[in-house]
């Protein structure tokens, strides 16, 4: 059979034929296994669809993102190069104003704020949801960021950046900024009001202003000297692969419930 005939035949009917002596076998048959489950991870439904693929692909670059300050931290080179120049022209040219602002600004992502924050928002997510699981998720986003942060500390233990250079004096490790991996907490609320929002304009502002809260708590703890820059982004990336985790096992757990409780639903028709 020539290469002409061969591709004037259906392609159900191509089976197994030669062409210049060559057998060739149809590649969808041999990996038909593998097309099915890619279709499975870039499905809209299911537990394991596209929500969980994109999930997970959000954990894996967050994971690689702060490996890679990590790496640069550790080694003092890339990014780590620029921690000491930025932060010494930040405290030399401090403005009285500003000084005030990202003051007030970082009290937003201090313990005692955070707490009050789950407590409350959680209070009145729970209430108008009729659940215990908006105050437990933005619980697990505040315990579970505090805990990787305390952990990443004990064990990197980098020193903060020197004393003169701070506005008012801070102890303890540097690496990751804890301010900013509460970041998670303010995603987590984005979260949940967005899925409370019936219009796409409360769900962007929700995420807008949690966006720009974790980044002016950033700003802050370095403009005030306490952390040096690779510390805060270390604290996003540990606050966006948290975050991560929490979403995809939650949107896993509702999807697997919800198909198990049809297929209980179906059987007893």
């Amino acid at each position: 059979m020539s290469s002409r005939d061969a591709r004037r035949l259906p392609a159900g009917r191509l089976g197994l034929f030669r062409v210049d002596n060559v057998s060739v076998t149809p590649t969808l048959s041999r990996y038909q296994r593998w097309i099915a489950f890619l279709i499975r991870r870039f499905d809209g439904g299911g537990a394991y669809g596209l929500f969980f693929t994109v999930g997970l692909g959000v954990i894996a670059a967050a994971m690689w993102a702060f490996g890679g300050v990590l790496q640069d931290v550790l080694a003092g080179e890339g990014i780590a190069l620029f921690d000491k120049p930025l932060i010494t022209f930040l405290a030399e040219h401090r403005v009285t104003w500003v000084t005030t602002a990202m003051r007030g600004a970082t009290l937003l992502g201090t313990a005692w704020f955070i707490v009050s924050l789950v407590l409350g928002a959680g209070f009145i997510l729970g209430l108008r949801a009729r659940s215990w699981r908006p105050f437990f998720l933005l619980g697990a986003a505040a315990g579970g960021a505090g805990l990787l942060d305390f952990i990443a500390k004990v064990v990197i233990a980098r020193p903060r950046p020197p004393a003169a250079w701070m506005v008012g004096p801070v102890t303890g490790f540097s690496f990751p900024s804890g301010h900013a991996a509460e970041a998670a907490v303010y995603g987590m609320l984005a979260f949940l009001v967005a899925r409370a929002c019936s219009t796409w304009q409360g769900k962007v502002f929700a995420w807008t202003a949690a966006a720009a809260v974790s980044v002016a708590i950033g700003v802050s703890r370095v403009y005030l000297g306490v952390h040096w820059p690779t510390d805060v982004i270390g604290g996003w990336a540990l606050a966006a692969m948290w975050l991560a985790v929490l979403l995809t096992g939650v949107h896993a757990v509702q999807a697997a419930t919800s198909r198990a409780s049809e297929k209980s639903s179906s059987r007893a028709r």
